[in-house]
């Protein structure tokens, strides 16, 4: 069981993604904006973060070129190319 931070404005995208991953016994922690996504991170690491790249007001892909891309998946994703990166991410 992996702990997954999820950083979406989107708050339909956040419970698609919780449908998806809750049930493979993923913990989830969600947040809506960078800034409280940074601070959740700090607070508690995660094993791996999902985020969006196009939020408003924030230039989100700069900041995740510099943190290390592993994977993009485009929206709209299905839960089985989903739930495969996840499990590649997690693996190593």
């Amino acid at each position: 069981m992996a702990r997954i931070l999820v950083i979406d404005d989107d708050g339909q995208t956040r419970d698609i993604l919780r449908e998806i991953l809750t049930p493979r016994r993923h913990t989830l922690v969600e947040a809506p904006d960078r800034k409280e996504g940074v601070e959740s991170y700090a607070n508690s690491p995660a094993d791996l973060v999902i985020t969006d790249i196009v939020m408003p007001e924030e230039d989100s892909l700069e900041g995740i070129q510099e943190t290390g891309v592993q994977n993009f998946l485009d929206k709209p994703f299905n839960a089985t190319d989903l739930a495969a990166a996840v499990d590649q991410a997690l693996a190593g």
